[in-house]
Order: structure tokens, then C-alpha cells, then sequence
């Protein structure tokens, strides 16, 4: 299946909508197509709604119930797996 934009050299749209996203590319990194571009752009996009709706999850609507606030601590575990 051929991309949309196969091979394509990155442009300064798409490289200023990672910046604007807060994707800097380092000066070392090998040169990108756009088409790599837009992927990083993806999942930048995807990293911020997770972390922004982990945020509201965790803060505001289930602040009292957390898997942290359950889950068996490491001595706990040893205990239960070891049966000393």
C-alpha cells in the first residue's frame, strides 16, 4: 500500500506543527520524511490526551480510588508468592 505522502521530504508545516506540539528534533538525528514527521506527530498528540486524561481520571474523578491505593506492596507480593 502506498502512503500518501511516500518519501516526501519533511516541510516547514509539518515540521513547525511538532514544534508547536513541543516535539524539538535534535541536530544529531538522521534527516525525516514527512511522512515520518506526522507519525511523531501522532504520537506526541496521543502521549498529551493520555497524560491530560489520566490527569482528570486521576484528580477529579476517582481521586479516592486508585489502583496504588490497593495494589499488594512488594513485601505483600514476596510474601504471597514465597508462602515461607
Amino acid at each position: 500500500m502506498k502512503m500518501k505522502f511516500d518519501n516526501e521530504p519533511l516541510d516547514k508545516e509539518t515540521f513547525t506543527r511538532l514544534e508547536e506540539q513541543g516535539v524539538l528534533l535534535s541536530n544529531h538525528a538522521a534527516p525525516i520524511t514527512k511522512e515520518q514527521a506526522l507519525v511523531l506527530l501522532g504520537e506526541a498528540m496521543f502521549n498529551e490526551f493520555v497524560e491530560k486524561f489520566t490527569k482528570l481520571w486521576k484528580e477529579e474523578l476517582f481521586p479516592h480510588c486508585l489502583l496504588r491505593d490497593y495494589e499488594a506492596t512488594g513485601d505483600e507480593l514476596h510474601k504471597m508468592l514465597h508462602d515461607d
